[in-house]
């Protein structure tokens, strides 16, 4: 359940915080859900939002929750600096939305906690994650940034930052982009692509944006790309259904493809999307996929189809999938052809199910046969069903 986070001023913000009694356990792990529930409250209003400290929901105990991919649970966490290096941040607050302080934190820390289970734990931090935890354990001692403020200057509001100061994290990965591309594999690209307009590509190899999602990960203005849309180039697209296949956490997760899905225009970026915390949540994914098969626009009924071929071809599935795609009719290419390999997929794992639709001529011509032809092209379809699904073929009168 969502909780009221407490704001700047507030004298319970300014108390130091007990530590957490192993007989508390379970009340700690009912909080984790309201902490989570809250930091996923915020994101939908305010657009960002990595982690919060208990106290912040007037709890006074020594409990931080981060939300970045997989959550994770500090529990009378303690801080030790590796060494004395320190640098210059602006730091935001769920207690003060909108305000950034100047302050300086320590570029390393590790931090020793125990977990959910009542296990001790350790994680070396350096950057933002060290940033971040150094924020949220300062709120258990009962101190805010604007408490470590580097003057009386060290204050703005977001749209009174000097611009130089505010997050500028589309064009730092334009620069990213390009300073990966390679020419030739652009030219190689676009031809992949029909009607793809060679400006719009930087041609970035997929090796490199995995890479380069990989490293963005946790990124507090991450989000700020995120909602840059629509983004200017395909390589963006691609970056961002990176991103998006890398949330852990489900709930982000959809929210995040919901609002991308629309601004999909090719085959590629839509195929690229296969978000991984889908394999543990496939019952709230079943009811999203019957929206995207009723959508009006082609990438996201491609992509409904696809999610259905990847998720519930296999210990989930239900022959209704199969009747559900079978009545989708299209004049466009790339959903028929999305259908064609959703049921030569089916022929390969559910053959018996999957069969009568061809038998019974129940797909569209065009389908059919192609359907039949990838059906034949595929290594996991054994020969003698190909050789009956040959007898199949509709031929042109």
């Amino acid at each position: 359940m969502e909780r009221e986070v407490l704001l700047l001023g507030d004298p319970a913000l300014y108390e130091i915080s007990e530590e957490v009694k192993k007989e508390e356990l379970p009340e700690i792990l009912k909080l984790r859900v309201d902490l989570e529930d809250t930091i996923r409250a915020y994101r939908r209003r305010y657009g960002k939002g990595r982690a919060i400290a208990a106290p912040q929901i007037g709890v006074k105990k020594r409990v931080i929750c981060r939300l970045i991919d997989t959550p994770i649970l500090f529990i009378n966490p303690v801080l030790e600096f590796p060494d004395d290096e320190v640098y210059e941040v602006w730091d935001d607050c769920m207690s003060f939305p909108g305000m950034y302080v100047r302050l300086l934190r320590h570029r390393r820390v590790n931090v020793s906690y125990l977990d959910e289970r009542w296990e001790k734990r350790t994680l070396a931090l350096e950057g933002d994650m060290a940033e971040l935890i150094q924020h949220e354990y300062d709120h258990l001692d009962g101190i805010l940034s604007v408490m470590r403020a580097i003057d009386e200057r060290a204050f703005a509001f977001k749209n009174c930052m000097p611009p130089e100061k505010l997050p500028m994290i589309t064009e730092e990965l334009k620069e990213r982009l390009f300073a990966l591309q390679d020419l030739t594999y652009r030219d190689f690209q676009i031809k992949l692509i029909p009607g793809m307009e060679r400006e719009k590509v930087i041609g970035v190899r997929t090796p490199a944006l995995r890479a380069l999602a990989k490293e963005l990960r946790g990124r507090d203005d991450l989000v700020d790309f995120l909602r840059a849309l629509p983004h200017r180039y395909f390589d963006e697209d691609q970056l961002h259904a990176f991103l998006i296949s890398d949330m852990r956490d489900h709930r982000a997760c959809l929210e995040e493809l919901e609002r991308f899905l629309p601004y999909i225009d090719n085959w590629a970026t839509c195929d690229q999307l296969s978000p991984v915390c889908f394999k543990k949540h496939r019952r709230e994914l079943r009811e999203r996929i019957e929206n995207w098969l009723a959508s009006e626009q082609t990438y996201t009924i491609r992509f409904g189809i696809g999610m259905l071929m990847q998720h519930f071809l296999d210990e989930d599935f239900d022959p209704a999938y199969l009747e559900r795609v079978a009545q989708i009719r299209s004049e466009e290419y790339y959903i028929n052809m999305m259908i064609a390999w959703y049921f030569a997929t089916a022929l390969a794992k559910q053959y018996d199910a999957a069969l009568p639709y061809l038998t019974e001529n129940r797909l569209a011509s065009w389908t059919h046969n192609k359907t039949i032809q990838k059906a034949i092209e595929s290594f996991r379809v054994p020969q003698d069903h190909k050789d009956y699904l040959r007898t199949l073929r509709i031929t042109a009168r």
